[in-house]
């Protein structure tokens, strides 16, 4: 699907990949998924899912613009501004060969067309790996219920928007830190029980961009107790 900074105009377009085919993505018009601009060649890349779950990028080698040639095929090269090289990003990453797609992966076709690799088939695999990990940080107590449900949905918001390779690095950062806090927690307790002072885990991200890896940070909040 189509990724935009409105978000009404994010996922009007949606291209199906059949199974056993590869589906070719560029400036040329018997292309499946059709886009121009800069750094679009008329075959930029390809997408092939081979059995619903797995799909694999292949970019195209670079082409070059010659001046010969039939007048159709002179003015697709300079509609698509293929002088320039093609590029392809995934997850902000320049690609280049072949490499294989997750679920939820972003691919910039050139400088301006973004989408965002949706595969059914592999959510419910990939959200009981994330939940595994929010019930080993969270507990699954009684008493750790309601946080540890809180923290799946805030993990499953992470895992559409920035993919799932990044959100579970970001848990697993998080399951360290949390440790050191439930300690720190202990001590001072026993250190300093007349004082409310509690550590805690925060997750901090930037909501305006899905760029940057979100970070993990250590808060202290204090509070005096009641007599």
């Amino acid at each position: 699907v189509n990724v935009c900074d409105d978000p009404l105009l994010s996922g009007c377009l949606m291209y199906p990949l059949p199974r056993g085919r590869s589906v070719c993505v560029g400036s040329n018009p018997a292309c499946a998924i059709h886009v121009e601009g800069l750094g679009v060649h008329p075959e930029t890349c390809t997408l092939t899912c081979t059995d619903g779950v797995h799909v694999t990028l292949s970019v195209c080698a670079a082409q070059e613009d010659h001046a010969e040639g039939h007048g159709d095929d002179r003015r697709r090269h300079r509609g698509s501004l293929a002088k320039s090289a093609a590029k392809v990003f995934v997850n902000s990453q320049l690609v280049s060969g072949t490499m294989p797609l997750n679920n939820t992966d972003r691919l910039r076709i050139g400088s301006a067309h973004v989408f965002q690799l949706n595969i059914p088939q592999a959510e419910d695999r990939q959200a009981q790996s994330v939940h595994s990990l929010v019930d080993r940080t969270f507990g699954v107590e009684e008493s750790d219920r309601s946080s540890n449900a809180l923290a799946k949905e805030y993990a499953r918001h992470f895992r559409e928007r920035i993919g799932r390779d990044r959100t579970l690095a970001m848990l697993r950062r998080l399951e360290e830190v949390q440790i050191l806090v439930d300690e720190a927690n202990a001590m001072t307790e026993e250190l300093r029980g007349g004082v409310d002072l509690k550590f805690q885990a925060q997750i901090l991200s930037d909501l305006g961009s899905a760029e940057a890896d979100p970070e993990v940070a250590v808060a202290l909040y204090w509070s005096e107790r009641p007599d």
